[in-house]
């Protein structure tokens, strides 16, 4: 062994943690995420995640569900707002779904409207309803000043979860 040489290291069991060994994409057996929601969005962030989700579900032989969830925001008595309309949220989340399918990636996607203060809660009620296994999200990158008043949507999910969230930076 050469002096730059890295020692071994311990392998400690992936089931320590909980999961199971990552299966060969052509088998499901034992794989820990048979099902990944990704919520989509139309940020940098998110466009990034697309590659690292397509790699992932097919390293695991996982199923991804898509949510892309589209804001309304209440202006007065019954009027709403709303920065995309239903089909132009259908539009991107059936753009993202035709990436990842083209990448050999079995995949289900659905558009739904919010509030802006559920979008978190919302998240994780979609991935206990489709039975995901983990939750990809991207971050919308904000200061940890400008995230406390407004809230950061990824701690929010990561402290309401009960299975793994990957957020990407």
């Amino acid at each position: 062994m050469s002096a730059h040489a890295l020692p071994e290291l311990v392998k400690v069991p992936v089931t320590a943690w909980g999961f199971t060994e990552i299966q060969p994409a052509n088998s499901r057996a034992g794989s820990s995420f048979r099902r990944i929601l990704f919520a989509v969005s139309a940020s940098d962030r998110c466009k990034r995640a697309i590659t690292l989700v397509a790699a992932l579900a097919r390293t695991c032989g996982s199923d991804v569900h898509l949510i892309h969830l589209y804001e309304r925001i209440c202006v007065g008595r019954g009027v709403f707002w709303g920065v995309e309309t239903p089909d132009e949220a259908t539009r991107f989340v059936n753009g993202v779904r035709a990436d990842l399918e083209q990448g050999g990636v079995r995949t289900e996607a659905s558009a739904e409207k919010t509030s802006p203060d559920e979008i978190g809660l919302r998240i994780v009620w979609a991935a206990a309803k489709c039975g995901a296994d983990m939750i990809v999200i991207g971050s919308r990158g904000e200061s940890t000043l400008r995230a406390a008043f407004r809230g950061s949507i990824s701690h929010e999910i990561i402290r309401r979860s009960k299975i793994p969230v990957l957020v990407v930076p």
